[in-house]
């Protein structure tokens, strides 16, 4: 006897020579994916719940004047994908770069750069609803690309530190670490790490890396194709090595 094959709006069932039916499930539904464009926003996006709601939140740049000039903004988030208008926290051009509870209060703080002062780099204490205090100068690098940051507790103290990449003025890639404080003060730079001329690091992340249980840094260089390895040894001490990616063309970083 032949076998029958019956289909059903819900599945298919499927006739067996014997004449008993199996169902047979149907294939998986694919996944419905949403995109939305977020064009007040531009530049890197920092996430974190800065108003204290369990809402995600968005910290960057305005991709429109506000007062003016490009300032640090944050978004609220609503909790269904959408965000309010972003509010400038800083009234000066800049962007945000880390976010962390510096000050260990429970509320999120920001850490942004702006063109302002001897220094770019700022700390902004989160007041727990969405607003900041003013800003407050992080150590006296006068750097102006800089390019990513990221918290973590690099020395091991209880406290969040702050690593900082940027390329200097004579194409020097570089890595700075403050260390904090706990109370939303650094150090000036206690550690400056190098990952060569024209590297142009453009991220980085800290991570335990030789299972020793202290966390390392690895930076991508777009400039020299490579990642930079630097191995934590302790009080902010760091060995360091080069990981090449294994592409075949290079290109020199400059400024424009």
């Amino acid at each position: 006897m032949k076998r029958l094959i019956l289909f059903a709006l819900a599945g298919a069932w499927l006739a067996s020579s014997d004449g008993s039916l199996l169902l047979a499930q149907s294939a998986p539904t694919p996944p419905s994916v949403g995109v939305r464009r977020l064009t007040a926003l531009e530049g890197s996006v920092i996430p974190g719940d800065f108003n204290g709601d369990r809402i995600v939140d968005l910290a960057t740049r305005s991709s429109t004047l506000l007062n003016g000039v490009r300032t640090p903004v944050v978004a609220l988030g609503r909790g269904d994908g959408s965000f309010n208008p972003p509010r400038a926290v800083a009234d000066a051009h800049g962007s945000a770069l880390a976010a962390g509870d510096f000050n260990k209060d429970g509320k999120l703080d920001l850490v942004v750069t702006l063109d302002q002062a001897v220094s770019p780099i700022h700390f902004l204490a989160g007041k727990g609803d969405g607003t900041f205090g003013p800003p407050v100068q992080i150590g006296s690098a006068t750097e102006p690309s800089i390019t990513f940051a990221f918290v973590s507790d690099l020395d091991s103290d209880g406290n969040p530190d702050l690593a900082v990449g940027m390329i200097g003025d004579t194409d020097q890639g570089l890595v700075l670490i403050y260390a904090g404080n706990g109370d939303g003060t650094f150090s000036d730079g206690i550690a400056r790490l190098s990952t060569g001329v024209d590297s142009a690091p453009l991220g980085g992340v800290a991570a335990d890396l030789n299972g020793d249980g202290r966390p390392d840094v690895a930076v991508a260089n777009r400039g020299a194709r490579s990642v930079s390895i630097f191995l934590n040894q302790g009080a902010l001490s760091f060995t360091s090595a080069e990981r090449p990616m294994g592409l075949r063309h290079s290109i020199r970083w400059g400024r424009r």
